[in-house]
């Protein structure tokens, strides 16, 4: 429980108060000390959460934010109009809150107030740029970067500071949501299945087990040389599964749906190698459905790419692109967000205005 005190400095009215004025001017006279504390707060509250979050329907699902404060401040408004813990719906948000956008520190702060306020209610899930090797680029993102605003704003040293208090949250935020035990989560995409370790002795495939269980590590960067060491110079014992487990964190993080699937090439899985480079995957619709049919899910709903409207489906239907940030790096897109009902009913949502 939050204390009292704490409490306070994540008051409703304040809060709330931000989403009516839909700016985030106010947010800045949240002194260095208690934005350190929503930081810390929250990572206390993502350290009890599991890899895999299960999720009870109503949810909104939100997709990129990338710091654009407008527009995650009109989706708040619009989705939860009173207190957010009686609030009758879950907020599943599917990452990258930073970076880009000119107020990455606004929208994360406040994300994971909310989140301190109503762990149930609001559920966070980690995006690519939730990890400090790209946040903290600021060769590549400039006054964008994650790292560049928390010195902007609060200074270099406390900038610093709390640049270092997030990232250490940042690695306990879970990567899937499953909602209803219908719909798959995640902000990039379905892990691909490993041909030496995917299956076990029964023939039966293990990439969800594998996620499930409450040994998968909490990578601090997916980049990082202790990463690299403990996936790479592991006992031959476990190589096996560290790899594994890296492969997935990885491929939940920045996997893309293929998007000429009668020009490229896929594997006898269904994926290929990714646009984005380096090690990075597609998915074709016959590595979705394979995925999907095997875990009983109907669908499912990622984010991580910009689309025209928001919105996207693709791969035979079965998967739903959303994107919350509107007028990205000035493309003039739309923003959207995703209803799913009890019903099993989906609904997808654009801003109108």
């Amino acid at each position: 429980q939050v204390s009292s005190c704490n409490r306070g400095n994540f008051s409703f009215f304040f809060l709330f108060f931000l989403c009516y004025s839909e700016t985030p001017l106010l947010l800045l006279l949240y002194s260095f000390e208690t934005a350190k504390l929503i930081f810390s707060e929250a990572e206390r509250v993502f350290t009890k959460e599991p890899t895999v979050k299960h999720i009870e329907s109503d949810a909104w699902v939100i997709g990129d934010i990338h710091g654009n404060f407008g527009d995650l401040a009109y989706f708040i408004k619009q989705l939860v109009p009173f207190d957010i813990s009686q609030n009758p719906y879950r907020i599943v948000c599917l990452g990258d809150y930073i970076d880009r956008g000119p107020h990455g520190v606004e929208c994360c702060l406040l994300l994971f107030a909310l989140k301190i306020l109503s762990p149930q209610n609001v559920i966070l899930l980690r995006g690519n740029h939730e990890d400090p090797a790209v946040c903290g680029d600021e060769n590549t993102y400039g006054t964008g970067s994650f790292r560049t605003q928390c010195k902007m704003i609060y200074g270099v040293a406390d900038g610093e500071t709390l640049f270092t208090t997030a990232c250490s949250s940042f690695k306990y935020l879970p990567l899937v949501g499953i909602i209803d035990n219908k719909v798959f989560c995640a902000h990039g995409g379905i892990p691909r299945p490993d041909n030496k370790t995917e299956r076990g002795l029964s023939g039966q495939e293990t990439r969800m087990s594998i996620l499930e269980s409450p040994d998968f590590p909490r990578y601090g960067s997916l980049f990082s040389q202790e990463t690299s060491i403990d996936v790479n110079k592991a006992d031959p014992c476990v190589k096996g599964l560290k790899q594994q487990q890296f492969i997935q964190a990885f491929d939940l993080l920045w996997s893309d749906p293929i998007r000429d699937p009668q020009n490229t090439q896929i594997d006898t899985n269904g994926f290929s190698h990714g646009e984005r480079g380096g090690q990075t995957v597609a998915f074709s619709s016959l590595a979705v459905e394979n995925f999907l049919n095997r875990y009983g899910f109907d669908l499912m709903i990622r984010a991580h790419q910009e689309k025209r409207s928001g919105l996207r489906v693709s791969q035979s239907s079965k998967v739903i692109t959303v994107f919350s940030s509107s007028n990205y790096q000035n493309h003039g897109n739309g923003a959207g967000v995703v209803l799913v009902r009890k019903s099993g009913q989906v609904d997808l949502v654009m801003k109108t205005s």
